[in-house]
């Protein structure tokens, strides 16, 4: 059934939001490679999460714990593939790889989306969908090769790119498996559980890591990069995209997803002072056609 325009809109506005808030997760793990180990990074924000938001949602969960108990096993795959584990193999890969190819690899998931929202929620994938998603691929490419597409003939991945593409593709069943949540539980109580399961997980990972030598590195810069990972790119940015996804579908929010390199490549330019390239503005041009062609359909209220 279609939806209202002012729903879709929002829809749209919200996995906008969600995304540029999550592309500066890529920068932080990067920037805190060196000041905490993986597990130990992924747990502090799930943590910081669960002391900021569980008072806010401590009356949903409590009232719907019944029907999570219910469906443990799956709001435990829920909060791993989108939150515990999939965080935590970013945090892997950002030590051994660059955030733009972070954020490349991590355009990934609007594909698997597509192609698991087909197959598990029959999601139209139409020629106009397709000509959109090859358009925004097509802008990701001339941003990974810089223009020289000589660089294709000696691509080569390497393990944090391998991790990356995994970490892209559990974060897709994500999106999909969002969308069987029962409706009379409380997005709140989705995402305070999500944050309370992964910290629970993660907390033996993260006590394996420092009794194994990992040394944890204090600064202000870690201290504000976990604080910024636990209160913007968990909570505010899991919050939008919940509402996303139950607003325009897995599909439409992932593709928005796309953007991600862009919001990316301005944080390095601005953070890490890389310079800018013609690329980035004619793979953005791209990027940004591709996903409006892609996702026409929301201009007239549909889902899919």
């Amino acid at each position: 059934m279609p939806a209202s325009p002012v729903l879709t809109r929002t829809g749209a506005l919200l996995a906008l939001a969600a995304t540029a808030g999550w592309s500066m997760n890529f920068l932080f793990s990067r920037a805190l490679a060196d000041s905490l180990p993986p597990f130990t990074l992924c747990f502090l924000r799930c943590l910081i999460a669960c002391i900021l938001f569980t008072p806010f949602a401590l009356s949903c969960i409590i009232r719907d714990w019944p029907a999570v108990k219910s469906r443990l096993s799956f709001y435990i795959f829920l909060s791993l593939a989108g939150l515990g584990l999939f965080n935590s193999l970013i945090y892997f890969a950002g030590r051994s790889t660059s955030v733009v190819n972070m954020a490349l690899l991590a355009t990934a998931s609007p594909v698997f989306t597509l192609i698991l929202s087909r197959f598990l929620l029959g999601e139209n994938l139409n020629r106009r969908r397709i000509f959109g998603i090859a358009a925004a691929v097509g802008g990701i490419v001339l941003l990974t090769v810089r223009g020289d597409l000589s660089v294709l003939l000696g691509l080569h991945f390497n393990n944090g790119d391998l991790i990356m593409l995994a970490a892209s593709f559990l974060f897709a069943f994500y999106n999909v498996q969002v969308r069987f949540c029962p409706p009379d539980v409380s997005k709140d109580t989705v995402i305070g559980v999500m944050f309370l399961i992964s910290s629970a997980v993660l907390l033996p990972a993260s006590a394996w890591e420092v009794a194994s030598g990992a040394s944890l590195v204090w600064t202000a810069k870690t201290i504000a990069g976990i604080m910024y990972l636990g209160a913007i790119a968990s909570i505010f940015c899991y919050w939008c995209w919940t509402r996303a996804i139950t607003a325009i579908g897995p599909g439409n929010a992932s593709l928005i997803y796309y953007t991600m390199p862009l919001f990316s490549g301005v944080e390095a330019m601005l953070f890490l002072h890389e310079a800018p390239h013609w690329t980035h503005f004619a793979g953005g041009a791209l990027i940004i056609a591709g996903v409006v062609v892609a996702t026409w359909p929301l201009r007239h209220g549909e889902r899919t």
